[in-house]
């Protein structure tokens, strides 16, 4: 039997294995090695009812864990049992890990070597991507390397975003010193390189909050301050100039978000329809796996296809062997149905002619693009309250607290979850699931 000392020097190794492999995104680091490792360690410790029972006197905990209950209860009113088992399967990190937590014990020093870890960890990833971006950039002289998915090669911006908004926040714990400007001008710069349009804004929000802060304490900025947030400005005005394009459309976006036409842009039709699937059913939800569905077929049903023009299109298509020979070789290979190739890839094409708005939802499968309105579809209005509170305990122990960075934290994740299903991808999941949960954890003298 391993002493108390041993199983939270345990606890503590798998959340800085958790912090550091998390940023890395890879498959040849796992971070599934940390959380195996904290449920192992939490089954042997002994006195199991004991600590069970400390998670119903834990509401942050206790939360995550009903949120997780609610989407196993959604499964089994699901019709889509594959992707149920998919989601449950992905989202049981929200579950391991928070009840966990109930039996660690993390020093104030020691909440600081986690958060260091997590800045040095996205910090290398960061210089690894620019570095190969300027790499495939010299070599082939496209300046799309340098930029939002070619950049982040492979990994979602948005979720990269996070990270480093999140080291960034992290660096501003305690007293800034002046060595944290290489970094953080670093981690800003990898901010805006990827372009992920939430980050931007939720960092230019919460550089002006603390320089406001800043006056408020002490009636002057220093000069470090100045220099971060003369360094913001200037790379967002770079930002500007060298992918204006990326900017000029979540200007055009945001424009139509607060228009009468608001279902002209991407995500305002999306919630738009999401809407829609959750008043059929508000107070349960869909099903886990049958709210994409559901969203899905909304946005199908929109699009107007004539038969007679899908016939002309099909038999002009069949008569082009070049065509055709490309689809057959498509079938084969994704071990498609041949016998209406031509009459799908008709309907294909008019779809993507049409200058309907939601003629371009049709190709794609999507999620709601909001992790509020995921959750409500998936397991109903319940599901949705519980992440409202677990918000709202977060940003009440940030202002009872009086920190700065937990309340930085939260705002960063809600205006994530705002423009994102964030809990629909495993690294949002852990994401959640991990800093949170640290910075929740009251500091106190490890046993």
């Amino acid at each position: 039997m391993l002493s108390q000392e041993i199983h939270q020097k345990i606890y503590f190794w798998s959340l800085a294995y958790l912090c550091f492999s998390v940023p890395f995104m890879s498959k040849f680091l796992p971070f599934t090695i940390g959380v195996v490792i904290l449920i192992l360690n939490f089954l042997f410790e002994g006195n199991l009812f004991l600590r069970l029972k400390k998670i119903v006197h834990t509401p942050w905990i206790l939360l995550f864990v009903i949120f997780y209950v609610l989407h196993l209860i959604s499964a089994f009113y699901s019709t889509n049992f594959s992707e149920a088992n998919r989601d449950l399967f992905l989202k049981l990190p929200l579950l391991i890990v928070s009840i966990t937590f109930s039996s660690i014990s993390l020093s104030k020093s020691q909440k600081q070597r986690l958060y260091s870890i997590w800045i040095i960890a996205v910090v290398l990833v960061a210089c690894i991507l620019i570095g190969r971006a300027y790499v495939n950039y010299f070599d082939t002289g496209y300046v799309r390397f340098l930029f939002y998915s070619a950049l982040a090669e492979g990994k979602h911006p948005a979720y990269f975003s996070l990270y480093c908004l999140t080291a960034i926040i992290l660096l501003f714990q305690g007293k800034f010193e002046k060595w944290k400007v290489i970094p953080l001008m670093l981690l800003v710069l990898m901010v805006f390189l990827l372009s992920s349009r939430m980050q931007i804004l939720v960092l230019l929000v919460l550089a002006f909050v603390k320089v406001c802060h800043e006056f408020a304490q002490s009636k002057k900025v220093s000069t470090v301050v100045i220099l971060a947030i003369i360094g913001i400005i200037s790379l967002f005005l770079s930002e500007n100039l060298r992918n204006k394009t990326r900017l000029n459309n979540a200007q055009k976006e945001i424009r139509q978000l607060f228009s009468q036409n608001y279902k002209n842009s991407t995500r305002g039709a999306i919630w738009g329809f999401g809407l829609q699937t959750i008043l059929d059913s508000p107070w349960i939800g869909h099903g886990n796996g049958d709210e994409f569905e559901k969203l899905n077929q909304a946005i199908q049903s929109k699009v107007q296809l004539t038969d007679s023009e899908v016939i002309a299109l099909a038999n002009v298509t069949f008569q082009d062997t070049t065509i055709m020979k490309r689809l057959y070789s498509t079938a084969e290979r994704r071990g498609w149905d041949k016998s209406d190739l031509h009459f799908r890839y008709a309907r294909w094409k008019l779809i993507k002619e049409l200058s309907s708005p939601y003629n371009k939802f049709y190709k794609n499968f999507y999620n709601y693009h909001n992790q509020f309105l995921q959750s409500w579809a998936t397991s109903g209005i319940l599901c949705l309250l519980l992440l409202l509170a677990i918000f709202f305990i977060s940003i009440k122990t940030g202002v009872q607290q009086k920190d700065f960075a937990l309340l930085a934290i939260v705002f960063l994740i809600a205006m994530s979850f705002m423009s994102e299903s964030m809990l629909e991808r495993q690294y949002g999941v852990i994401y959640f699931a991990l800093i949170l949960p640290i910075m929740m954890l009251e500091s106190r003298k490890s046993v």
